[in-house]
């Protein structure tokens, strides 16, 4: 499913920033740029190939990419990593397999990528633990930050790691905002719209190279 709203009163430039989303299938991948995004809950198949859109963040324009997690994909969704500043490497705390994969699968990957100064982990699907018990510890995800991360020199409160919720919301904003403001201190407030018209207006998706993409979730 595609959805396409552009601002026509300005004329949008080529995006100064790329983040992409990595990790396995059906951890909630589009599900949570959807939340961010459009402000709303999901449930779709699988991505394939990849698509992006563009996240217009004060006077900054800034690609997120979302990236196929099937492992058949794995020789195109590399191609995708090049010129990233940032990754969003995302698991399911439910899924241990999720995990391991984003450890021992999608980091080496990206520790070639020597545009890629920050890698964010984030354990999705919170909601859930109520009524499921988690497979992978906090204590797990915060050592997977900070040793993806070695020249940021952080303390565990100010690590990259985040617990999140695509279905509630929860910690979606300050996730993606994390990341904005590790290279951005702060977007221009004059030239910044407003959320409505941000989420309204500003919002452009865009696909891949033809047949190589599909807007769908996870």
């Amino acid at each position: 499913m595609e959805r396409i709203r552009r601002n026509k009163n300005k004329k949008r430039g080529l995006s100064e920033t790329k983040v992409v989303m990595v990790g396995d299938a059906s951890v909630g991948k589009t599900s949570l740029m959807t939340r961010y995004m459009e402000r709303e809950y999901i449930e779709c198949t699988s991505t394939i190939g990849a698509a992006f859109i563009i996240k217009t963040w004060g006077i900054h324009d800034i690609a997120i990419w979302d990236t196929a997690g099937e492992e058949k994909y794995a020789g195109m969704t590399t191609f995708y990593y090049r010129n990233a500043s940032a990754a969003i490497l995302t698991y399911d705390m439910f899924d241990r397999a999720s995990f391991h994969n984003l450890r021992f699968r999608y980091i080496p990957v990206l520790n070639d990528v020597a545009s890629a100064q920050l890698k964010v982990i984030v354990a999705n699907k919170s909601d859930l633990l109520d009524t499921h018990q988690r497979q992978v510890t906090k204590e797990e995800g915060l050592e997977l930050a900070r040793v993806s991360n070695p020249h940021l020199n952080l303390d565990n409160s100010n690590l990259p790691y985040f617990e999140t919720s695509a279905k509630t919301g929860d910690n979606v904003d300050e996730m993606f905002e994390y990341v904005f403001r590790h290279f951005y201190s702060n977007p221009d407030a004059e030239s910044a719209p407003s959320s409505d018209e941000n989420l309204e207006a500003s919002i452009k998706l865009e696909s891949s190279p033809k047949g190589q993409s599909n807007y769908s979730c996870c």
